[in-house]
């Protein structure tokens, strides 16, 4: 499902934020100290998730740039949510056999948010592997009907579900996780967030000047800024198929 902003709440969002950077309360400017932080929540809470805007290279150039801090930390997993369950195979033939030609065709007939979206989200799996990290895949093969507004929470309970199976798979490691996914789902307007059904620490991306916005109170969860890519191209709301996208991702 698309996770482009909600236009009522991205703007109460971004005045939000405007004020704290203007107070100067709770707002890390520095990126590496960034990094270090949500490494520190991540460590504190077993587990961090990432909300981004798919297709926004940014969002997950960010992903890609904190995998290093949380592998320095011990963390072996990275759950993701853009592709189904039973297409985990493919991704296994690229990080167990160092053969990609099944993730690339995988990438190539799924639907992408933007132009090069594919290629960024490459980037961070690639940054995981190379630290380290597993990457298993937490989409569900099917979704049953369920009452309008509860289909990110219905998911969320899934994703959980996964991810849960696969930690108690490990023999009881105790292994702090990343977890990327689609911003409603670290949205508390959508219903129970996931990071906080797994209890862990949240970040939600959003685009404007760099800061991160520590969270108040008792939810972990805080708001990453990063400024847009220059090379950022169009983000449709509806994914574009294949057959519509002039641009095919290849590994060089």
């Amino acid at each position: 499902m698309p996770t482009v902003n909600d236009r009522t709440r991205s703007v109460a969002l971004q005045l939000s934020l405007l004020f704290k950077r203007a107070t100067g309360v709770n707002v890390v400017a520095d990126p590496h100290v960034a990094m270090t932080d949500i490494q520190s929540a991540m460590t504190h809470f077993g587990s961090v998730s990432f909300g981004e805007t798919h297709g926004v290279y940014s969002h997950a150039d960010s992903v890609e740039r904190f995998i290093p801090y949380a592998a320095a930390k011990g963390a072996d997993r990275l759950y993701v949510e853009f592709f189904h369950r039973r297409n985990q195979h493919y991704i296994d033939q690229w990080q167990d056999h160092n053969d990609p030609s099944g993730l690339v065709w995988l990438m190539n007939v799924s639907p992408s948010f933007s132009e090069h979206m594919w290629a960024h989200f490459f980037k961070v799996l690639k940054a995981a592997k190379d630290n380290g990290m597993r990457v298993i895949t937490m989409q569900p093969d099917t979704l049953d009907s369920v009452y309008p507004g509860m289909e990110i929470f219905y998911r969320n309970m899934m994703f959980e579900n996964v991810i849960r199976a696969d930690q108690k798979a490990k023999g009881g490691s105790a292994n702090p996780y990343v977890v990327y996914c689609g911003e409603w789902h670290v949205d508390r307007a959508k219903g129970m967030p996931l990071h906080v059904l797994l209890e862990g620490a949240g970040v939600r991306i959003v685009d404007g000047k760099f800061g991160l916005f520590k969270p108040i109170g008792k939810t972990p969860t805080a708001v990453l800024s990063v400024p847009a890519m220059a090379h950022q191209t169009p983000v449709t709301f509806q994914p574009v198929q294949r057959n519509a996208r002039a641009h095919q991702f290849v590994v060089n």
